[in-house]
């Protein structure tokens, strides 16, 4: 077999780094709607095609005009389609794939090309051996948590557009729809619509799949859809090529699997955020949409509409409905919403969290580096805050070489002043090695340096550190403990720490030193980001210090009426706890009384921290005392 007997084509619908040979063809897709016509490589607008279907169709748009004009391609004995920045590895060595079945590369150089996609005659002698070459599968459970392939396109998707698909398929090829309940209940999965089939294979494909395809254009419902979800027949098909693999595997075809390289960057067409972006991450559970929501207003608000805003979303649980919603909240302005589902990250994380309130989920953010690897810096920002100034002026700020900016967090600081957490100050330096306890820095708010992070490989570092520690406050002790001595510390105004306020005036702040006190009191007069971070969230506690400037960010967004019923529902349990923890009080009402007797004795025949401790103890009877006398 000569190489004009295989023809693979790469698939263009931006301009980046070009990949030709005899066998290798670029092709740019959608060139009937681009406002660019790319020099080197054919286009799918001409003859017979749908190139203006291309935002819907996607690739499939090349897939149609190859299949329509075969003879003008040279009549092939094989064909394959590729991507501009994922290809199959035809190199003879041992590549090691991600959990999505990626082997990630730094740079399409001459080394890849040559090594990794290899010489056409290389290409030539494997794809010869067999009737079908493929991707590697992905296991959706393993990598998104999706029971089979049917709960992972409606985990991500509108399912009732599958729905609809699957039901054209029934009627239409009967016969197909063995295949598609065996790959709709499978786990394995066959993305991204690569494959280099033999000519015959190749035709079959393409008359079975178009015109399913235009069926059920003609029938799906896109109204109201965004951007991203208007490709649901695009995102379809690639379910439909994984059926038709499976049939093609069940009739014992001589198929191939090879792994999928992932292009990072591109000599030549590097692809480089543009500079008018400002990459922003957080992490949110599916409960949790309604509060991100309010937070993301108050970053539009204060937001300069020469700027783009790229939220990602780090996630596990986020379902289409809430994820829907929120992109429709934001469609028609300058922040863009992007989704980074976590799964095996999270594995190399075997720590079990000491205190219940956490999760492993809360060590994502130590994987940012490499999920974001196309910025060199970026923001982190948790949820629980509001943001009141642009956050353009904090990613700007100059981090001199440091890995993260951080502010100082005032509350931990009083906590180890506290007599009660007299162990507190301890565990901070000996076990976090931290020089002073006013070092440590809150964890809600970083400008992280990705471009030093992974020079120095901080996510394994970090990783490794979280397995061999025993932290109380989880990620934001490891990350102390790391960075202690590369962060730049910065005004107090960018994170400025709402806390309950009877524990704020007359306790934390009265312990700090006066310096630091003024700091946090002038910070409280015009606070740049405002940031729930005690226990007594707005959304559940609308009386407390700045709550009602949230509420005004609530009333904007889509989810205000969830918010009220969460707020409801949450009242309606303090009430059940607050009744549970009174019984609890009064059958204990007599040892109580005993131990506060004990403690007020105690406090006079001892010194130190002995006596601050039966002093404290004695404080917190006679709480308990009055509850009790209170509700008789």
């Amino acid at each position: 077999m000569d190489k004009k007997d295989v023809k693979i084509f790469v698939t263009y619908k931006d301009k980046h780094k070009l990949i030709k040979s005899d066998i290798i063809t670029p092709i740019q897709t959608g060139r009937a709607i681009a406002d660019e016509k790319f020099e080197g490589m054919i286009g799918d607008d001409t003859g017979d095609n749908i190139s203006f279907l291309n935002d819907n169709f996607c690739e499939l748009t090349a897939i149609y005009w190859v299949w329509r004009h075969y003879e003008e391609i040279g009549n092939p004995e094989y064909v394959g389609f590729m991507h501009y920045r994922r290809h199959f590895l035809f190199g003879q060595k041992h590549y090691n794939p991600n959990y999505y079945g990626l082997v990630k590369i730094p740079f399409a150089d001459e080394k890849y090309l040559k090594e990794d996609l290899t010489s056409d005659e290389n290409i030539v002698n494997q794809v010869s051996k067999y009737d079908a070459i493929i991707s590697q599968p992905v296991d959706v459970k393993e990598t998104t948590g999706a029971s089979n392939i049917y709960e992972h396109y409606k985990k991500f998707h509108n399912i009732k557009d599958y729905d609809l698909a699957m039901s054209i398929l029934e009627k239409m090829t009967p016969e197909m729809t063995k295949y598609s309940n065996l790959y709709n209940s499978s786990k394995n999965a066959y993305f991204l619509n690569m494959f280099v089939f033999k000519k015959k294979i190749f035709f079959d494909f393409c008359e079975w799949l178009f015109p399913l395809l235009f069926e059920i254009q003609a029938n799906i419902d896109l109204t109201g859809n965004s951007n991203y979800q208007n490709r649901a027949v695009g995102f379809i098909a690639e379910r439909l090529t994984g059926i038709f693999i499976t049939k093609i595997l069940e009739e014992q075809y001589k198929t191939n699997t090879l792994p999928i390289s992932f292009i990072e960057k591109f000599k030549n067409g590097l692809i480089v955020p543009n500079e008018n972006t400002i990459p922003i991450v957080v992490a949110s559970s599916n409960e949790y949409i309604p509060y991100l929501s309010v937070f993301l207003e108050s970053i539009l608000a204060h937001s300069d509409s020469r700027y783009v805003y790229e939220i990602h979303i780090l996630e596990q649980s986020v379902n289409y409905q809430m994820a829907q919603m929120l992109n429709e909240q934001f469609k028609d302005t300058n922040i863009r919403i992007h989704y980074i589902h976590l799964s095996s990250e999270l594995k190399n994380i075997k720590q079990s969290c000491k205190n219940r309130h956490f999760t492993k989920e809360t060590f994502a953010r130590f994987f940012i580096p490499s999920l974001l690897y196309q910025y060199e810096k970026c923001l982190y920002l948790d949820i629980d805050m509001l943001v009141l100034e642009d956050l353009k002026t904090l990613y700007d700020i100059d981090l001199e070489g440091k890995s993260m900016g951080v502010i100082r967090d005032w509350v931990y600081q009083a906590l180890c002043r506290d007599t009660v957490l007299k162990n507190l100050k301890k565990y901070t330096l000996e076990t976090l090695k931290l020089e002073s306890v006013e070092n440590y820095f809150q964890g809600g708010v970083q400008v992280m340096n990705l471009k030093k992070m992974r020079e120095n490989n901080s996510v394994d570092s970090l990783c490794k550190l979280a397995n061999e520690m025993e932290v109380k406050f989880v990620d934001q002790c490891v990350c102390n403990c790391y960075f202690k001595n590369d962060v730049k510390y910065l005004p107090r105004p960018w994170n400025y720490q709402v806390y309950d306020r009877e524990r704020r005036i007359y306790k934390l702040l009265n312990i700090l030193p006066v310096s630091v006190a003024q700091e946090v009191f002038q910070a409280a007069k015009n606070p740049k980001i405002i940031h729930y971070s005690g226990p007594f969230k707005p959304w559940y506690y609308p009386d407390e210090e700045y709550a009602q400037l949230w509420w005004k960010y609530a009333k904007k967004s889509p989810f205000y009426e969830q918010i009220l019923k969460n707020m409801a529902s949450n009242v309606s349990e303090e009430k059940i706890r607050e009744k549970n923890i009174l019984k609890f009080l009064k059958d204990r009402y007599p040892f109580i009384c005993l131990n506060y007797w004990k403690c007020k004795i105690l406090q006079n025949l001892t010194f130190g921290n002995l006596k601050n401790h039966y002093v404290e103890k004695k404080h917190l009877l006679k709480q308990q005392i009055w509850i009790v006398k209170d509700n008789k």
